[in-house]
């Protein structure tokens, strides 16, 4: 059996805290400019598996999501295994009801690239865009870019995405 992991790397700097929920999700908090950021890294079952399974994904994403406070940035980052842009199956229209949910953009879509910044997967079959960074809209101003590096690679068929952000200082309360 293949099993999928999902991580990424960070500085000791900011962190505050760990959690690993299984082998696909992931969170880390930071604190940047005295404000929480929930960094969610995620990779949902590949298209086709159970429905028990997909289900039991998109629920974990809903209660850890569910933990930021609306005062937090919440950025949510990973292999959706599908569209973020039509109902194109029951994978996509779940990943719609999730940032419905949430109130929550796709920062990569906010945005005119050309195709090799857009496309985040390729295979023999074709290239695509599954992986995604999505924030919550009120944060929107918060992304000043978003693009796939065209050549680097981060697993055989998945190119690097890289979000550029300013993270606003908290508001002091007089």
């Amino acid at each position: 059996m293949v099993r999928s992991f999902v991580g990424t790397i960070v500085g000791l700097k900011y962190r505050l805290k760990v959690q690993r929920y299984d082998d696909r999700v992931m969170k880390i908090v930071f604190l940047a400019e005295g404000r929480k950021l929930h960094f969610i890294c995620a990779y949902a079952p590949q298209l086709g598996c159970s429905a028990k399974s997909l289900e039991y994904f998109w629920d974990m994403l809903d209660n850890i999501t569910a933990e930021a406070s609306l005062e937090d940035y919440l950025i949510y980052s990973g292999d959706l295994n599908t569209s973020a842009r039509k109902r194109s199956n029951e994978e996509s229209v779940r990943n719609l009801e999730y940032r419905t949910s949430h109130e929550a953009i796709v920062a990569n879509t906010m945005f005119t690239k050309r195709e090799s910044y857009i496309k985040t997967f390729y295979s023999t079959r074709g290239q695509t865009q599954i992986d995604y960074i999505t924030i919550r809209r009120a944060d929107r101003c918060a992304v000043l870019g978003c693009k796939a590096l065209a050549y680097e690679t981060v697993a055989p068929q998945h190119r690097l995405l890289l979000a550029d952000l300013r993270i606003a200082a908290a508001k002091k309360i007089r």
